[in-house]
């Protein structure tokens, strides 16, 4: 299994501004830079797009994608998100106002974009992959997302203060081999993260702590204003298995087909 962050801020710079996963480069995991990322043709490998909730770091790039990939496609794009999540993008966002109302539109492949609504605990096959979505604790419905390939595992939440749900279905999985997981504010600003819905690096090692030790714990979706004091706490946790993030690098997990 290959995942690669895409990047969203200028090269060498490294920032988490926005948030994508890209899936053995066909399925995404939220679309903060989807549609900002690589070529068309590139994105335009993508039929299934997961979104975790509906914060703007995570959907904005949706419309550009949409509009990039919809003549590259055979068939239409498949949006899956919580039904709260659907029904923002539609409200919000595809009224005709900030953009066009995509679910009208269609050509002579059909739809260019179906939206799926995600049960919570609903595993969807897809692409090689079985998705799971597991509710966590953010201030909107939000998922983490358990992406299994049947010889790795990996977990994506890159929103969420403490939850318990999600670490403790991944931590039944033998083949559990990462988790990416959101370190947005510093230690300092615990009480603010708290109420913002995010965690800091020592709630990160709290949360770590709920999965076996072999696990590859990656911190992701760090506020590029608090960039380098979030890394310092958390080069100080002394985890041997935590790394930073790294945009636009591939981490690979078991053994590709």
């Amino acid at each position: 299994m290959k995942i690669q962050m895409l990047a969203s801020a200028p090269d060498g710079l490294g920032y988490h501004y926005l948030t994508t996963f890209l899936v053995n480069d066909t399925v995404a995991v939220d679309a903060g830079c989807l549609g900002f990322s690589k070529g068309p043709d590139e994105q335009a490998r993508v039929g299934n797009v997961f979104l975790s909730h509906s914060h703007a770091d995570h959907v904005c790039s949706l419309p550009m994608f949409l509009n990039n990939v919809y003549d590259r496609r055979e068939e239409s794009v498949v949006v899956h998100a919580h039904p709260q999540v659907l029904d923002t993008l539609q409200t919000d966002v595809f009224n005709d106002r900030l953009w066009p109302n995509v679910l009208r539109l269609s050509d002579r492949k059909g739809p260019v974009v179906r939206f799926r609504a995600v049960a919570p605990g609903q595993a969807i096959d897809v692409e090689g992959l079985r998705m799971t979505a597991i509710p966590v604790s953010h201030v909107v419905p939000t998922f983490g997302y358990i992406v299994d390939d049947g010889t790795s595992a990996v977990v994506i939440s890159s929103d969420s203060r403490e939850t318990d749900e999600l670490w403790r279905t991944a931590a039944l999985l033998p083949h559990l081999k990462a988790a990416f997981i959101g370190v947005a504010f510093p230690d300092e600003e615990s009480q603010l993260a708290a109420k913002a819905g995010h965690l800091t690096p020592r709630s990160l090692k709290s949360e770590a702590a709920k999965l076996p030790a072999h696990v590859h714990i990656v911190a992701v979706h760090i506020k590029p204003s608090h960039a380098p004091m979030i890394v310092g706490q958390l080069g100080a946790l002394g985890l041997p298995n935590l790394g930073i993030g790294c945009s636009g690098q591939e981490y690979v997990y078991g053994v590709r087909s």
